[in-house]
């Protein structure tokens, strides 16, 4: 994902642009909330060890030479994000990849869907539980978390947990 940045969010945060994540950090380290994160940085970097070599090359080739204007897609992913659209967001991006991503691109995307946001989320479910229970927690997660059947909030819905949604103002 970095390396598919747009140049005007390169340009954001080289001018000091807070991205969503650091603002989030930044405010509940000042309201003196204690936080960390849900599954070891490392674990998404081994995921991608279940591709092989060059399936993961393929995917940086294709994030890297996509036909589409960078900043365009940017901005559309950033315009569905601050409306809430989650569910359109990841379904945007299964578009890009199954228009772009070549003949194998239909079961790659679904590979890459399972490892890297259903079994994360039957993961984190199973943590939040150990930690949690009885427990008021706020947790943040990637957008792409959060909607569908294997969707965290769907997950811990069917477990009993409340859900409450939060204003967002970008």
């Amino acid at each position: 994902m970095m390396l598919g940045m747009s140049p005007c969010r390169l340009r954001d945060q080289a001018s000091g642009a807070k991205g969503v994540d650091e603002s989030l950090a930044m405010a509940l380290d000042h309201a003196g909330f204690d936080t960390r994160s849900i599954e070891n940085p490392l674990t998404t970097l081994k995921l991608l060890d279940g591709f092989s070599r060059d399936e993961q090359l393929a995917m940086l080739r294709l994030s890297l030479d996509l036909p589409l204007d960078p900043d365009d897609l940017q901005a559309t992913m950033i315009a569905l994000y601050t409306k809430g659209r989650i569910a359109a967001l990841w379904e945007y991006g299964r578009w890009v990849s199954l228009r772009y991503g070549g003949p194998t691109a239909k079961t790659d995307f679904a590979r890459l869907e399972k490892a890297l946001l259903s079994d994360r989320n039957s993961n984190w479910v199973k943590t939040i539980e150990q930690e949690a229970t009885g427990k008021t927690v706020f947790i943040a997660v990637g957008a792409g978390h959060l909607p569908g059947k294997a969707g965290l909030l769907n997950l811990l819905a069917k477990r009993g947990y409340a859900i409450t949604r939060l204003p967002f103002t970008p």
